[in-house]
């Protein structure tokens, strides 16, 4: 039988690799959470992180969208921050 690993135990793993500079191994950790749980707010977040770190953008602000379309759908005790975050990826992809 599959076990389910807890959202928040891909996260920090994502993190961490995010933190060591193996960028596309957090990716894929944040793209994992994403399938599973796609109404996570939390989930799209951290995806757009590691877009962000990796040098792509324009994939950092999609997911960034979906976290605060997510957060504020759901009321997301974390809105504020994910809104936050939203609009300092957006205003670094604006051209100079």
């Amino acid at each position: 039988y599959p076990i389910a690993v807890p959202e928040e135990a891909v996260n920090e793993l994502g993190y961490a690799a995010l933190s060591d500079g193996r960028t596309a191994e957090a990716i894929a950790l944040f793209r994992r959470n994403v399938e599973s749980s796609p109404s996570s707010a939390n989930a799209w977040d951290s995806l757009a992180d590691g877009y962000a770190k990796a040098g792509r953008p324009e994939e950092a602000v999609k997911a960034s969208d979906r976290a605060v379309e997510l957060a504020t759908k759901l009321d997301h005790p974390e809105r504020d921050p994910i809104v936050e975050h939203n609009k300092k990826l957006r205003a670094g992809t604006r051209a100079p």
